[in-house]
């Protein structure tokens, strides 16, 4: 028997910086990519972990995404997604250079050290930026000679097609 399902129930535990997985808030499904504190030299047993919810915003008035705090999914099992892209709309006309405003969370910059996503920290009043490659999270910074985006989605790629999850940080589904 062939079982058609994108993901791997882990361990909240177990998960790997910078890997994406859905959890459920509310009843509702939830996107995330689990980070750490890139700002730190740290061997990989000991990084600070953090969540980076496409999805979720600790306060109403925040806009996604946003760092939750770990201490929710302590003892939870999250799916583990692997076939996932985060697409950024590639338009000529809505290309931007350099980078975005630091207090404007949810662009997408290309830089020559990483591809990243600015959001607000579960705790502070500055944004960060997320490398989403590696889920290495430090404070936002100047990306000279870079560009940036508005405008992503996250897709889930599987045998029967593509699925959108997120529109900059909106959940399917939602308004």
């Amino acid at each position: 028997m062939v079982l058609d399902f994108p993901g791997v129930m882990t361990e909240f535990e177990k998960v790997e910086p910078g890997e994406f997985f859905i959890f459920f808030d509310e009843g509702r499904p939830a996107f995330a990519m689990k980070i750490y504190d890139a700002s730190v030299e740290q061997d990989s047993s000991q990084k600070k972990a953090g969540v980076l919810s496409f999805s979720l915003a600790m306060q109403s008035s925040m806009t996604r995404p946003t760092v939750l705090d770990v201490k929710r999914f302590r003892n939870r099992d999250v799916c583990v997604v692997s076939e996932v892209v985060i697409r950024p709309q590639f338009e000529i006309s809505k290309l931007r250079d350099g980078s975005p405003p630091e207090q404007s969370p949810g662009p997408i910059m290309f830089a020559s050290d990483g591809v990243f996503v600015r959001a607000w920290p579960d705790h502070g009043q500055k944004t960060i930026d997320v490398d989403l490659c590696t889920g290495g999270a430090g404070a936002s910074f100047a990306h000279p000679g870079g560009l940036w985006v508005e405008d992503w989605e996250i897709v889930l790629i599987g045998r029967s097609g593509e699925t959108v999850l997120c529109k900059r940080g909106t959940p399917r589904g939602a308004a």
